[in-house]
């Protein structure tokens, strides 16, 4: 409802604005299986590199993962100074790879993930790196390793407030 009442506010009075709200609320949508209405809301977007996330996260949703990954690997290349933001197209990133097969690439995104959380210190980006490396190690068959990383990642993001996040961890 929030977000609703967001983007009738920005279509109101500055249209250009409601790019964010529309991308989070679009990856609500594919959260819930609504693609449909992601897409919708993901329509004519394709160039704002804020809704390259929500974009790729569909393309992934979709079965179309060597799309997500080329629409990542671009947004990433506008975002090298903000750790952030290149943690929201790395984690995706990571899964677009392992749905392509790629588990080498996959593998790359997670250590990139793994070194912005070092060097930033900032405790979502750490949980994160902690998911990407759990999906990784048990796409390679390292069942162990991969427990050990999603147990790290469920009790970040359980620190963090962050329930959604904390069951894809419990997932994995």
């Amino acid at each position: 409802q929030a977000l609703h009442a967001a983007l009738q506010t920005h279509a109101r009075f500055v249209p250009e604005m409601g790019v964010p709200t529309s991308a989070t609320l679009a990856e609500l949508r594919i959260r819930q299986g609504r693609l449909a209405e992601a897409e919708e809301l993901l329509a004519g977007l394709a160039e704002h590199p804020v809704a390259l996330r929500a974009l790729a996260l569909l393309r992934i949703a979709e079965d179309r993962p060597q799309v997500a990954v080329a629409l990542l690997e671009r947004g990433l290349r506008g975002v090298e100074d903000n750790p952030v933001r290149a943690t929201g197209l790395l984690a995706p990133l990571v899964d677009g790879r392992l749905a392509c097969g790629d588990a080498a690439g996959a593998a790359a995104a997670a250590e990139d993930l793994e070194r912005l959380a070092e060097s930033s210190g900032i405790r979502l980006i750490g949980a994160r790196a902690h998911l990407a490396a759990a999906r990784v190690e048990l796409a390679s068959g390292r069942p162990g390793d991969a427990a050990e990383s999603a147990r790290q990642a469920l009790a970040a993001f359980g620190a963090l407030a962050m329930p959604y996040d904390a069951g894809e961890a419990r997932l994995a």
